[in-house]
């Protein structure tokens, strides 16, 4: 089918092409809105194109907040602060974010907070004490882990 950008998308085109976007990887009913919305879907047709996708398993908004909350903490090494604030975004519900969120492993999330201050700290190496403490807590907080848990870290690392 060749696709016209101005042709509205009609109902039966725009759920064989969400449920090809969802297949790729897990998305948010959000997502699939917003992107409906922009192959210039008919509006009164998104809600039933997303029931449709619901019910056939192609969008489930626990699995993707469980592999989001895992992807982006194991891949990009954020913090639960970040994740949760980025699932917010998508529509996520706070029950739902804290189920996300408890998935990951306390151990592994100190250890990954360990590993990423460890690395940045050694290229610090010509800064005094205290501002090299300033900045790897800033560091830290902007990829989203709490500030007690990184200065408990730190403590730890910079004595």
């Amino acid at each position: 089918m060749a696709y016209n950008p101005k042709q509205e998308l009609d109902a039966k085109n725009a759920f064989i092409k969400a449920s090809a976007y969802c297949v790729y990887r897990d998305r948010s009913v959000r997502e699939i809105a917003l992107k409906l919305k922009e192959w210039n879907c008919a509006h009164i047709n998104i809600p039933l194109i997303i029931e449709q996708l619901k019910n056939e398993d192609f969008i489930n908004e626990d699995r993707f907040a469980l592999a989001f909350a895992r992807g982006k903490f194991r891949i990009n090494k954020w913090g639960k602060i970040k994740i949760s604030g980025f699932l917010r975004m998508n529509g996520i519900s706070e029950s739902l974010i804290k189920k996300a969120l408890s998935e990951i492993d306390t151990a592994e999330y100190r250890k990954v907070l360990e590993k990423v201050l460890e690395v940045k700290l050694r290229s610090y190496k010509n800064d005094d004490k205290r501002t090299t403490k300033i900045k790897l807590i800033n560091f830290a907080a902007t990829k989203g882990f709490e500030t007690e848990l990184i200065k408990d870290i730190l403590d730890s690392l910079l004595q």
